[in-house]
């Protein structure tokens, strides 16, 4: 059964830590959404690989459902910490 898996994004996230879970994610078949900071809808990775964003963090509210959350490692936690909404 497929299920839905969050990936947060920010500027400098860590590539590996970003796309690796997510393609694997994909090839099992299950949807992957791209959720943002709010502060704009495409981020780069720390080696300039760009990813955009499906949604945005004011837009998952609690009644938004989901089985699985990805957080990348780099910049991007600390950067993501930085949003209320996140």
């Amino acid at each position: 059964m497929a299920k839905t898996v969050l990936v947060l994004a920010e500027d400098m996230y860590d590539d590996r830590e970003l796309w690796y879970p997510a393609i694997r994610m994909k090839e099992e078949g299950h949807r992957v959404l791209f959720v943002g900071s709010g502060a704009k809808q495409k981020f780069t990775s720390k080696f300039g690989l760009p990813v955009e964003v499906d949604m945005n963090a004011d837009e998952v509210g609690e009644d938004f459902e989901f089985d699985a959350l990805i957080i990348p490692g780099g910049y991007a936690p600390d950067r993501l910490r930085r949003h209320e909404s996140v």
